[in-house]
């Protein structure tokens, strides 16, 4: 190949700043700038030390971007997901793509691939629209089970039209992926003295197949009768530790000794301390305020 690795790499790093100039909040980045459709998979390809200086180059580019990997390229994967990398797998919907996945024998050598979620996000592609997967006798409710069963995050949308009848599972299949917050109980005592402490035992759940990959705060504010917060307090946890499942966070609200007696209303926000602007809707009936959810009463003497 002679001087053309070089060449190739100096031409990627000019790319890579400018796509640093615009990043911003976004879900994920793949790396996809290499072989066919960028997808990392070529009968030529170039050296492995060349395609893992690739990945270096992204991980030092985007050090606050949650990154994904195209699985296509088995020797350099395990690389990437070593380095907090995520995985991007199109051809779902295929019996092939999706036979030849984790625990098959042509991903036998990728250390940590099926706990690759619990860090770094996990993006799936459909093979091809509705009407194609149909017209190869392909089970779309088996597809959409697969993308649940490996903690899918984010889907590509290029499955065009979906019939009635299917739409239920591709429904499912939105409602599920990713995280799905649900604060299912909270408990505080009913009055607390000006000047003291109000501990609330929370238990949240994460209806989700995925997680949370952007640091969030979980913040609880008590609100007076004219609907202005008059105490904020951060809780001491990490969304993103908040896998699939149940947990149980307690927290404090420090009552001011000046805060005026009566009734307030507790409420709750998961916010991007970033942006303020910026905060999480959870999967509950509560009635929100500014993204804030109003949970519970307290009673301030």
């Amino acid at each position: 190949m002679g001087g053309e690795p070089l060449l190739f790499i100096g031409v990627l790093r000019l790319k890579i700043r400018v796509l640093m100039d615009f990043s911003g909040p976004i879900g994920a980045r793949e790396l996809a700038v290499l072989i066919i459709w960028g997808e990392w998979h070529s009968t030529h390809p170039a050296p492995v030390a060349v395609r893992k200086q690739i990945v270096d180059m992204y991980l030092q580019a985007f050090p606050k971007t949650p990154l994904v990997f195209m699985s296509d390229d088995v020797e350099v994967m395990g690389y990437a997901l070593a380095h907090a990398a995520g995985i991007r797998r199109d051809g779902v919907g295929s019996p092939w793509h999706e036979q030849n996945w984790i625990g098959s024998p042509r991903y036998a050598g990728v250390q940590g691939m099926a706990d690759t979620w619990k860090k770094a996000p996990v993006v799936f592609e459909w093979y091809g629209d509705y009407d194609y997967l149909k017209s190869q006798g392909w089970s779309f409710d088996t597809a959409v089970n697969f993308m649940l069963n490996n903690h899918v995050s984010m889907i590509n949308d290029n499955i065009g039209r979906v019939p009635p009848e299917a739409m239920p599972q591709l429904e499912k299949l939105a409602r599920l992926a990713g995280y799905r917050f649900v604060l299912r109980e909270v408990a505080h005592d009913k009055t607390v003295l000006r000047g003291a402490t109000l501990n609330v035992t929370m238990k949240w759940a994460n209806v989700g197949v995925a997680k949370l990959y952007h640091p969030f705060d979980l913040r609880l504010s008590l609100r007076n009768a004219a609907g202005q917060t008059v105490v904020t307090n951060k809780a001491n946890t990490d969304p993103r530790e908040w896998l699939p499942g149940e947990r149980d966070v307690a927290a404090v609200v420090q009552i001011p000794a000046s805060l005026e007696r009566g009734d307030y209303t507790l409420a709750v926000v998961l916010i991007d301390p970033a942006n303020p602007g910026r905060t999480l809707n959870l999967a509950m009936d509560a009635p929100a305020k500014d993204g804030w959810y109003l949970v519970s009463q307290v009673k301030v003497e």
